[in-house]
Order: C-alpha cells, then structure tokens, then sequence
C-alpha cells in the first residue's frame, strides 16, 4: 500500500528569537510567520529564481535540490532573518508558491483561473492532489492565502478544505493534516492553475 506521509513545516530555531517577538507565542506560530516572510522577500527579489524553482515537480528531489544550492545562509534574504532558522527545502515551496501567485494574480477571479487549467497536467502525485483541492473549492483555497499563519482563521479554512483532501488522495495514501499542510498545497495548486490558464504564460515572468 502507497502512503504520502506530508510534514510541510518541520522546522527548528537555532537561536532565540528577537526580543520583540511575543514572548507568549509559541515557537511554532513564530516560524510560520518568519517563513512566510522568508518567502515574501525572495519572491519579491528573485521571481525568475523562484520561478525556475516552482517549474520543478512540487516535492522532488530535483526542486529540493535546487532550493538547498540556492538558498544558501549568504543569501540576502536569509542574512535579513532576525533568526536563524533552520528547514527542510519543502518547507518553503509553499510560501514562494504563495508569493508568486499572490503578486501576480491577487486581483484576479480564481474561479475563472481555476476553470480554466485543464492544460496544467501534474507530473507526480502531490502535484496531482494540489490541483484537485484547489479544483474542488477554488473559493476557500484562495481565501486561505489571506490568512496570517497559525492563527484561528487559517486553521478554520483549512478545516474546511478536509472533505477535499479526503475525495483527493488516491486510494491506499494518507495525508497528515495540519493547516500549513493544507495551505501548502493551495497555494501550490493556486500556482499551478494560474501559470496554466489562457494568456498567463506570457506574464509568468514581471
């Protein structure tokens, strides 16, 4: 039996965090939001890197590869951390997918985006799930991007998007749920469908 065991955001802090965090937050709710900063900032000033990134299989060995070689502790944005944070490449995918789409598409209608990526053909099977979730509830899967990491709304939304990872998996595979999981693969199936839809390939690159 296949099983895709997926633990988005495994990651942990080699240093303390600045003395202005809220010292009552968890680490966990700290991490998310430096990483959704991490990827904002590399998004911002490295979008044709990010998007050679992003046009690897979501979660391979190759796109894993190139981010490790890429993001590298001189690189600008990683030097601006007021952290040190230590990831996995994964663990990143989503915030740049979030990033790119987001930038470029913000204001666009995601149903019409969505309905309209029947060219974006997934080359492995979280690929494949990503672009069914969002497939299913174009709606919650865009309104999820706008929530702030580890809060109450996030995981509310993300809740709502379970029934479709269920209908999504193929038979005989498992997902461990979390919202970062979930927010993962909508951003990434966000990604997708929008570098697919008609008249965008153009525009993938500002």
């Amino acid at each position: 039996m296949r099983r895709l065991f997926v633990l988005i955001v495994g990651v942990a802090l080699s240093a303390p965090l600045p003395v202005a965090a809220q010292q009552d937050a968890p680490p966990s709710m700290e991490v998310a939001r430096l990483m959704q900063g991490l990827a904002s900032c590399i998004g911002a000033s490295q979008p044709a890197m990010v998007d050679d990134m992003l046009a690897l299989p979501l979660m391979s060995q190759e796109q894993n590869l190139f981010i490790a070689q890429s993001l590298g502790s001189e690189q600008e944005c990683m030097r601006q951390l007021p952290t040190t944070l230590r990831f996995q490449p994964p663990a990143l995918v989503g915030g740049l997918a979030e990033e790119m789409f987001l930038s470029r598409h913000a204001e666009q209608d995601t149903k019409w985006i969505v309905a309209h990526n029947a060219a974006a053909k997934p080359r492995n099977e979280p690929e494949d799930l990503a672009l069914c979730i969002v497939g299913r509830n174009p709606g919650v899967t865009r309104a999820l991007l706008d929530t702030i990491p580890s809060s109450d709304e996030e995981r509310m939304l993300a809740t709502k998007l379970a029934p479709a990872l269920g209908s999504c998996l193929p038979t005989g595979m498992t997902l461990s749920f979390a919202p970062s999981n979930v927010r993962t693969f909508a951003a990434m199936g966000l990604y997708l469908s929008a570098r697919a839809a008609p008249g965008q390939q153009a525009a993938a690159r500002p």
